[in-house]
C-alpha cells in the first residue's frame, strides 16, 4: 500500500523552514495512520504501508515501474467532474504517466464488474487490456469489445464505405476474441462506434458507466 502527500505549499511570506518541515512530518504521520486503519479494516496482515512526498502521480507511476508491478490499483472520487475535465485528478494524471496499466475504482463498487466496455484500438496495449479486464471481470460476464471510428455517420458519406470499414473492424474483433480465448467463460460481444472517442465510450457503456467497467 502506498500513499503519497503532496508537497506542502509555503505560506506566502514564511521564512522559518523548520516550520515548513515539521508541517509535512505532521501530514505524513497522518497519511500513515489513516493507511494503517484503512489495511486494518479491509487489507492483509502481510501487505506493507509505504508513505512518501512528492506529486501523487509522478510518485505513484515511478514507485509501480520501480517495483514491476503488474498493475496499479487506484480510487477514483474526491475531485469532482472539473478535476476530470481540465486533467487535474490524480487517477487520470496517473493514466498518463503509468508504464504500468492503472485499474482507477469507483467507491460504489461492491463486486468483481458484470458488464465490461473494453476499448480496443487493436494495438498491443489495448489487447493487454482486454487480457488484464478478463482477469477481474465476475464468472459469466458480459464483456463488450468496443472500436471508436472518429467519423460521424454523414449522408455525403457513401454508406457502402460504412458497411466495408464495419466488416474488416468485425473481422479484427473476431480475431482478438479469438486470441483471448476466454469466449466459454463471458459472454464477449463486439460494437462499432462513431464520433469522437470519449464520448462515444460513454454513451455506449452498459447502463451508461462512465468507467471502463461497472459492478451491476
Amino acid at each position: 500500500m502506498l500513499t503519497v502527500v503532496d508537497r506542502a505549499p509555503i505560506p506566502w511570506g514564511a521564512e522559518r523552514s523548520v516550520v515548513t518541515q515539521v508541517y509535512e512530518r505532521g501530514l505524513r504521520a497522518e497519511a500513515q495512520q489513516m493507511a494503517q486503519a484503512q489495511l486494518d479494516r479491509l487489507g492483509n496482515s502481510d501487505w506493507t504501508v509505504e508513505v512518501r512526498s512528492g506529486d501523487p502521480a509522478t510518485t505513484i507511476a515511478a514507485v509501480a515501474n520501480e517495483s514491476g508491478a503488474r498493475m496499479t490499483v487506484v480510487g477514483l472520487g474526491g475531485h469532482g467532474p472539473a478535476a476530470r475535465f481540465f486533467g487535474n485528478e490524480t487517477a487520470l494524471r496517473l493514466m498518463r504517466t503509468s508504464q504500468v496499466p492503472v485499474l482507477a475504482v469507483d467507491s460504489k463498487l461492491r463486486g468483481l464488474p458484470k458488464r465490461m466496455t473494453v476499448a480496443m484500438d487493436f494495438r498491443e496495449s489495448s489487447i493487454e487490456a482486454a487480457r488484464l479486464a478478463l482477469e477481474i471481470a465476475a464468472p459469466g460476464a458480459t464483456v463488450i469489445l468496443a472500436h471508436v471510428v472518429p467519423w460521424e455517420r454523414k449522408n455525403y458519406i457513401p454508406e457502402q464505405w460504412f458497411r466495408e470499414h464495419e466488416a474488416y473492424i468485425a473481422s479484427q474483433l473476431t480475431r482478438i476474441t479469438g486470441w483471448l480465448g476466454q469466449s466459454k467463460k463471458f459472454r464477449i460481444h463486439q460494437k462499432v462506434l462513431y464520433g469522437k472517442p470519449g464520448p462515444s465510450f460513454r454513451a455506449g457503456a452498459p447502463s451508461g458507466c462512465l468507467i471502463s467497467w461497472c459492478a451491476s
